[in-house]
């Protein structure tokens, strides 16, 4: 049984947990995946960032256009 004051296991606090991307950041990145969406996906510090209209294998420089709590959606700019 955990103490009333004590963090839980297994979670992470939206205080202790820093999304390593924000609105507006440009990045270099190289789609990794493909969501079951259809999406392609990128990481970023294990962060991941959904790219609409991407592939496995390519490289694209994106600007995010929305952070969620465990997930990021950028969009391609080149």
């Amino acid at each position: 049984m955990f103490a009333e004051n004590s963090p839980k296991r297994g979670k992470r606090s939206d205080r202790t947990f820093r999304r390593p991307v924000k609105v507006g950041d440009v990045l270099d990145v190289k789609i990794v995946g493909v969501g079951k969406e259809g999406d392609g996906f990128a990481r970023v510090s294990g962060f991941v960032i959904f790219i609409p209209n991407s592939k496995e294998g390519e490289s694209h420089k994106i600007r995010i256009v929305k952070v969620l709590k465990s997930y990021a959606f950028g969009e391609i700019i080149e």
